[in-house]
């Protein structure tokens, strides 16, 4: 076989060689024609140029002789024979004779023949060959040259022929042959030996065969001696073979040997015993193998058998632990060493490969490493100080970093160290116990020992050590637990103790000590023998439970829950009833704690009486209407959530009826206010008897009632028809003449209903809906009900493309900023600023329409962002004019925009931006903020006021504020809100209110503003109830910044 192939290689070599010389022997001849065709191109141009020059100087006139006869030709012309003044005969040679001559005479002299021919000759010697006929009949289908080698007695010519144009000159003799000026009429013919050639191209043909014959023969003797140096390898290999299958034969470990193409050359009978294949198998199907490789690991054996270049000296052994998968499923671990096998010329042979099975090794390493991890983990991890001591000198070995920590050493400080070197006994009595205890015991437990941190402060610590071996020393293992801080109680203890008694004697806040078990009271102190009314013997050894102090038992029974689950209670606020019966609000904090190996109650309570009444006070004002004791809009929009729930969970409908008094404000200016407000009073009252005692009937502001009716039938229809009958009863209350004092009057509801199911509609959608279904009642004339109907939503659409404006105008800047002035005890102190919307269309729109807009969009927060920025770059521009450097700016900052995780780092960087003064820059809030996330709230605040920017509470007692959290608040005013200040003089409630408000403030320590002030009146009224600033149209409406900065400087002068 191998023979065989040597064979084809040797023919494929023989017919490159003879290949290469036929087509380099082909190209030397191609080479020899075209240097004739360049020597007879240069005669033919020669022959042209003779003519062209006899032709235009009219001919050569020359003697008659035997050799220059007159041309019979030229007969017919009268200038053919001149005679010159001498008497002297001539005769014209044309240039056809002329070039005939000199043709002869090369011919002669250089073997070149060269005649002018023609398919219409004037001689017969001129007329063409049968080579040259057909040449001449190419020129007249375009062609410009023919060509050809010939053998004239044996020599080799290369023959040219040119067609030949007529020219003017040439008309003179051919005129009368019919040719005409550019017409083809005849050809040149140029014939050119290759003599002086043919000596250079010959020896040319001599070198290329030559050099060809020694290239084949070299090529053949190349691989002859190939061939016998693969034979002498595969003599060895065979040799090798048979030594390696010897060896392999006897081995428990799997051996191969795969050679450079792939396949097996050998493979040993223990495969069976590592894989469940048979060394016959696998060698028929060298793919087992690959297929053996775990998947996760088949990257990483591919890589084995890459040899990378290496050469044969440096080939290297490689090493690699995979995973098997056995032909049963089962995996096992081996370890593969493969290393290429190299002939003594360099050539690779493959590759001989051992597998020894390491699966039992690999569960003992890996047993050894998850033990070691889980000791290591418990050492790292230990709060314990561990260390670890060499017997024979006490040498550190190892310490944890707890200990590094405790002691303020680093490893390296201590680690080849002794603690006595380092001075860490701060007692020698102690290290003296503790070698006396391991000499005695072999170990040591519990020795309490104080040692000497770095900088010199002392560590107490219980120590636990035993002798143990490691590595095959004896050494110390110490376990040390911090006691520092139960040494510095149990010295404190004492210390306190003294000073408790004193303490407990003279505190403000009530102390008393009562028995868990039973809760009788073991120890009171002084002021709750006050607070309570009794007297020490009256209380020491009975329980609260016997002298009835609990003033609601509930309240009990949530202070023992939290005791037993908590094993405390912190700020319990409940009611102690006294000796005398009467019941007082106290703050309660109790611990469960050891008192002389008994368990007690610990408690510390503080009379709170004070507080609770404020706060029912502040929850009245922020929860129900104060002219009609109704549930106001905040607890309005808690009922309906409740509602929508309940309707959620029981499958039941229920009704929101918005209701509108027809007419009331004509009422309310001819009679006044205070008639207004007794008959929305007995509004008020009619609507609770019209409906039943679960509904809920509030004032949702001015003239304007909610009914939220629950428990609906789970039919749609006849929950609308219990809707209706509600109505009517509400219409025939309000058939009933109102009596207002000694005044009779009437008055009639204009209702809006709307049913809900679950929670579909959002309580915003539900309201507006309800709201646009009172205004189709209204104008159907009044007095009746009227349901929404989704007709109605053409609202709604008229809505959303108020959005879809808001969106440009944001985009387009139609927003501008109007500041209104406001004053404090007359001086100017400063402006609110309040966005403007100038829509192209529509003029200026409302604040009222497009900021609830807004807010309901999320559009607020980039118009905020941008009412904030230009608001900013006005205080900046400011800083340059005398007369307003000194004013503030207040910003109203919506909900979203506070809740905004990244709201101070915005304003900080406007405030930096705009280079504004931040303690110029004050933000108005809304108490609404205060019902959620006030600790975020407060902490933004807070952030910001460390920068210097103040801070507002805007409409102060419309909303819901807390007492605990607006005392929290780092505020700096609170503003009135304009609805207190418009009724202050005809609405006593809204007297009480404002009044109760600036007391609130002044109390916190806080500035008053009010909102609205719209005349003098109410101006020296604000001022002689304590609120000195003031803002309205009173003092100047909201003007853009031009008349703004105008008017400060009007008032400044006035």
């Amino acid at each position: 076989m191998r023979s065989r192939s040597v064979w084809i290689l040797s023919g494929a070599w023989v017919l490159l060689v003879c290949g290469s010389l036929w087509a380099n022997l082909v190209q030397l001849d191609a080479s020899e024609i075209e240097v004739g065709n360049a020597a007879a191109r240069s005669h033919f141009e020669k022959d042209i140029l003779v003519r062209r020059w006899a032709t235009g100087h009219g001919g050569v006139y020359v003697p008659p002789t035997l050799e220059t006869p007159p041309n019979p030709y030229l007969a017919e012309l009268p200038e053919r024979d001149v005679v010159t003044r001498e008497g002297k005969a001539l005769t014209l040679l044309n240039p056809a004779y002329m070039t005939r001559q000199i043709y002869e005479l090369a011919g002669r002299q250089f073997g070149v023949r060269g005649h002018i021919t023609s398919l219409k000759p004037l001689r017969p010697e001129n007329a063409p060959d049968e080579w040259e006929r057909q040449a001449l009949l190419s020129f007249e289908h375009g062609a410009t040259e023919a060509s050809e080698r010939v053998v004239v007695d044996r020599q080799k010519y290369v023959r040219l022929m040119r067609p030949l144009k007529t020219e003017e000159g040439c008309l003179k003799c051919h005129r009368a042959q019919g040719y005409e000026l550019g017409q083809i009429r005849g050809g040149i013919s140029v014939t050119v030996p290759l003599a002086p050639y043919t000596g250079v191209f010959e020896q040319q043909r001599t070198k290329l065969l030559f050099g060809h014959c020694l290239v084949g023969l070299l090529g053949l003797l190349g691989l002859w001696v190939g061939l016998r140096r693969l034979q002498r390898a595969e003599e060895r290999l065979r040799d090798s073979e048979s030594l390696f299958h010897t060896m392999s034969d006897w081995t428990s470990d799997w051996e191969y040997w795969v050679g450079p193409d792939g396949r097996f050359r050998y493979v040993s009978p223990s495969v069976f015993d590592l894989t469940g294949y048979r060394a016959d198998e696998v060698m028929q199907s060298p793919k087992i193998v690959a297929a053996l490789v775990h998947e996760d690991d088949r990257s990483a054996w591919e890589a084995c058998f890459e040899d990378g270049g290496d050469a044969a000296a440096t080939a290297p052994l490689r090493w690699l632990d995979f995973r098997l998968v056995r032909r049963d499923g089962g995996i096992r671990w081996v370890t593969q060493r493969s290393r290429p096998v190299i002939d003594s010329d360099g050539t690779s042979l493959g590759r001989r490969v051992s597998v020894q099975d390491i699966t039992e090794r690999r569960q003992t390493e890996a047993a050894l490493r998850e033990r070691e991890t889980h000791y290591r983990v418990i050492y790292e991890a230990s709060q314990d100080f561990i260390t670890i001591n060499r017997l024979s000198d006490g040498v550190f070995l190892d310490v944890n970093q707890p200990y590094l920590d405790a002691l303020g050493y680093a490893a390296g400080e201590l680690i080849g160290h002794t603690p006595t070197e380092l001075g860490i006994w701060a007692n020698p009595n102690d290290r003296a116990r503790f070698i006396e205890m391991l000499q005695r015991e072999g170990r040591c437990r519990n020795l309490e020992a104080c040692f000497r941190a770095k900088d010199g402060h002392h560590v107490w610590a219980l120590a636990s050590s035993s002798i143990v071996e490691l590595g095959g020393v004896q050494c110390i293992y110490s376990v040390t637990r911090d006691i520092s801080e139960r040494k510095e109680t149990e010295v404190a203890l004492a210390e306190s103790e003294k000073h408790f008694r004193a303490l407990y004697q003279a505190s403000q806040d009530y102390i008393f000590i009562n028995r868990l078990s039973d809760g009788v009271f073991l120890e009171v102190n002084p002021l709750f023998l006050d607070a309570s009314g009794y007297r020490a013997e009256e209380i020491i050894g009975r329980a609260p439970l016997d002298l009835d102090l609990w003033g609601d038992l509930l309240d009990r029974q949530r202070f023992h829950d939290a005791l037993r689950h908590e094993g405390k209670c912190h700020g319990l606020e409940t009611r102690l009833r006294k000796k005398n019966g009467e019941l007082v609000w106290w703050q309660l904090s109790s611990s469960v704690v050891e008192l002389n190996g008994m368990t007690c109650i610990y408690s510390v309570g503080r009379d709170i009486t004070e507080r609770k009444q404020a706060e029912a006070r502040i929850n009245e004002l922020a929860f129900y209407d104060p002219l009609t004791r109704l549930p106001n809009r905040t607890l309005l929009l808690d009922r309906l959530k409740q509602a929508l729930i309940g309707s959620s969970r029981n499958g039941q409908y229920g009704a929101l009826l918005l209701i509108d008094l027809d007419n009331f404000k004509t009422l309310n200016d001819t009679l006044g206010h205070d008639m207004g407000d007794r008959l929305l009073q007995q509004v008020a009252q009619r609507l609770l008897r019209s409906v039943r005692a679960e509904d809920t009937v509030a004032r949702f502001g001015g003239d304007e009632f909610v009914i939220i009716l629950s428990g609906l039938s789970a039919i749609e229809a006849d929950a609308a028809t219990q809707v209706e009958r509600i109505g009517e009863k509400i219409v025939a209350a309000f058939a009933q003449t109102f009596y207002l004092k000694d005044t009779a009057c009437q008055s009639a509801p204009s209702i809006g209903a709307n049913l809900f199911l679950g929670q579909q509609v959002d309580i915003d959608t539900l309201l507006k809906q309800a709201d646009i279904a009172m205004y189709r009642a209204k104008d159907e004339g009044g007095n009746g009900l009227c349901f929404f109907d989704p007709a109605m939503e053409s609202l709604v659409l008229k809505h959303a493309a108020l959005a879809e404006d808001l969106r440009d105008a944001l985009r387009e800047r139609q927003f501008l900023l109007h500041y209104q002035a406001q004053v404090s005890g007359g001086r100017l102190s400063g402006a609110e600023v309040l966005v403007r919307w100038q829509h192209p269309d529509k003029g200026l729109v409302s604040p009222g329409e497009f900021i609830p807009l807004a807010e309901e969009t999320g559009l607020i927060i980039p118009l905020g962002n941008w009412v904030l920025e230009t608001a900013c770059a006005q205080l900046a521009a400011w800083d340059d004019d005398p007369l307003l450097s000194s004013l503030t700016i207040s910003v109203n900052v919506s909900f979203q925009q506070f809740r905004q995780d990244d709201f101070v780092d915005q304003v900080l960087a406007t405030l930096r931006r705009t280079r504004a003064n931040p303690e110029r820059l004050k933000l108005e809030l809304t108490e609404s903020m205060l019902a959620s996330n006030v600790d975020a709230l407060i902490e933004r605040m807070y952030a910001l006021k460390a920068k210097g920017v103040g801070f507002a509470l805007d409409d102060f007692g419309t909303g819901y504020s807390s007492l605990s959290y607006l005392k929290r608040l780092p505020l700096d005013h609170l503003k009135i809100d304009q609805s207190f200040v418009r009724d202050v003089f005809i609405d006593s409630n809204d007297s009480a209110i404002v009044k109760t408000i600036i007391a609130l403030a002044q109390s916190l320590g806080l500035g008053v503003i009010a909102e609205g002030v719209e005349t003098e009146e109410q101006r020296d009224y604000l001022v002689s109830v304590g609120c000195h600033a003031c803002q309205g149209y009173f003092f100047s409406r909201p003007l853009p910044v031009e008349a703004f900065e105008t008017f400060v400087r009007k008032f400044q002068r006035t």
